[in-house]
């Protein structure tokens, strides 16, 4: 993985009309912008293909970006006006997600964690994406409404999701999840890890709320890979001073370490 030089945050105004034009860009990833924390690195050489397709979804072009500049505040006898360069995040972030949808097969988006089961569907709040076992996940979801300490109003919670998703529909049918009686729960093992992740170019405060609710889950839901994807170097300028970025969260890790047993791979990301 070879480092590429990023441009410098200051332009002169040839060099920020030429920026304000562009709608596409690519990002930067380096070694020394990536953080394996609790053993990450390990996971992923024995899920290669995994670590392959989000680094080559990371470093797919761009499309649809919002860049703009902002003027150098100078004393009136400065000889030539200077601008800084911005980039607008929440175009970024749409971009970049929808690089890792088209790139990374079965990953789910908008990813919500209640009572021992992911829901994907657009909460906020919830993570930005997952890769986890559907069997396995549904399995808990019919536990939940079925099993030996179901819910009181389990048939129809368990009507009311599978009609919202084709997908749980099709597995249950598969595994003719009805037939089994109620009252007793279905074992199945987990036989893909489970990875959530997040994209976060937003307020620096949000680096703790995301490694909070991670070990929230982590007390009753093995998460064997967190990915953390944040602005590094002249991109966290790009975007704002005040956002999470890789120097935050390796401090926020480094605050956390005595109480966050799972492995994290952050990447930081520059632009180009």
């Amino acid at each position: 993985m070879k480092k590429t030089p990023s441009k410098s945050p200051m332009m002169n105004y040839e060099e920020a009309k030429e920026w304000i034009s562009r709608i596409d860009g690519n990002l930067i990833i380096s070694e020394e912008n990536q953080i394996f924390f609790r053993h990450a690195d390990l996971f992923l050489m024995n899920f290669e293909e995994t670590s392959e397709n989000i680094l080559k979804a990371l470093q797919m072009p761009l499309s649809g970006l919002k860049l703009s500049a902002k003027k150098k505040e100078t004393k009136d006898t400065a000889p030539l006006p200077m601008y800084f360069r911005r980039l607008a995040a929440d175009k970024l972030n749409i971009s970049l997600k929808k690089n890792l949808r088209d790139n990374i097969q079965d990953l789910k988006f908008e990813v919500e964690f209640k009572e021992g089961v992911f829901f994907d569907s657009p909460q906020i709040g919830g993570f930005d994406f997952a890769l986890f076992d559907e069997t396995y996940n549904l399995m808990n979801f019919r536990n939940y409404c079925f099993g030996r300490k179901s819910i009181y109003n389990g048939e129809e919670r368990w009507k009311e999701e599978l009609s919202k998703r084709e997908d749980w529909l099709k597995l249950s049918n598969f595994h003719d999840l009805e037939s089994y009686p109620k009252g007793i729960d279905i074992p199945y093992n987990k036989k893909v890890p489970t990875i959530i992740g997040e994209v976060q170019f937003g307020n620096w405060a949000l680096v703790y709320y995301d490694l909070l609710k991670t070990i929230q889950i982590e007390q009753t839901f093995d998460i064997d890979l967190f990915v953390y994807i944040t602005a590094a170097g002249n991109l966290s300028k790009y975007i704002s001073a005040g956002t999470v970025n890789f120097d935050r969260t390796r401090d926020a890790l480094e605050e956390f370490k005595n109480i966050t047993k799972f492995p994290i791979w952050v990447i930081g990301v520059d632009f180009e």
